[in-house]
């Protein structure tokens, strides 16, 4: 296909032909090198060729040049509104940039051109709920997924944090522990249940129990869990015990400090 490409192509004399000729070829290129050159000579040839405009916004963005990459993406969708490709990259683009609600309005267009997308409707609702900290519009959003996906975890732990947003501690706490029943070693689900605890009920003997837990399982591979298991745990269990021991200390009781390892049906109780 490559070679037929190229054979067209080095015939070719309509510039829009031509354009078209090095977008395909480009797409079958076979290092990013080649890929470039081909994006080069195919907007030489046509400068407002939308889709290899995408296509050139989608490797300034994968190089790091994210202000360029928004220019050309910006261009790309002002010469053809429906270009979903476009408008999904632009959203990383915002995202890269720390332009949250910007990038959910791209996920918005997007989806309005994709709605059957799933995995961008997932990342979605992440950003809804861990960057913009909305979870009632998260809520109805990953009530649709967790239903084609229920026992996907991650869909679970932005459903429990959309309900802890919405101080729904009950519904969160419902969530949390069946994702706990069906998956015990996951760490992230045992930290969701101790920040719910110590941020939102206020039960920090429930916190104490779910941030052991969290320290017992093995080391996670995932960085960010690595760091919580090693480090945010340890941090929120001394706090605990300090404030149980002078709330003890205040009323002139011995303090509540459960002790031994902490197993799943502590947790679920």
């Amino acid at each position: 296909m490559r070679a037929l490409f190229t054979k067209l192509r080095a015939a070719e004399k309509d510039t829009i032909a031509a354009a078209n000729l090095d977008f395909a070829l480009a797409l079958l290129a076979e290092d990013a090198a080649q890929k470039r050159t081909f994006i080069r000579r195919a907007l030489e040839a046509h400068p407002r060729h939308y889709m290899c405009l995408a296509l050139h916004g989608e490797d300034l963005l994968m190089r790091g040049e994210i202000e360029h990459a928004r220019e050309v993406l910006t261009t790309a969708v002002s010469l053809r509104n429906s270009l979903a490709e476009a408008w999904l990259l632009l959203a990383r683009v915002a995202e890269e940039r720390g332009r949250y609600v910007t990038a959910s309005k791209h996920y918005r267009v997007y989806l309005g051109l994709r709605p059957w997308d799933r995995k961008v409707s997932a990342n979605y609702a992440r950003l809804l709920v861990h960057h913009l900290r909305d979870g009632k519009t998260a809520e109805t959003l990953l009530a649709d997924l967790i239903r084609a996906d229920p026992t996907n975890v991650d869909l679970g732990l932005h459903r429990g944090l959309a309900f802890f947003l919405q101080k729904r501690w009950d519904e969160a706490a419902a969530v949390y522990r069946q994702l706990l029943i069906d998956n015990p070693r996951e760490a992230r689900i045992a930290l969701s249940i101790g920040n719910l605890h110590y941020g939102g009920t206020g039960d920090l003997v429930r916190a104490l129990l779910a941030y052991r837990y969290v320290i017992q399982l093995p080391k996670s591979e995932d960085p960010r869990t690595f760091i919580a298991q090693g480090l945010f745990a340890h941090s929120r269990i001394r706090d605990i015990e300090a404030a149980l021991k002078e709330e003890a200390a205040l009323k002139e009781k011995e303090a509540t400090i459960p002790l031994g390892e902490v197993g799943v049906e502590q947790l679920i109780r």
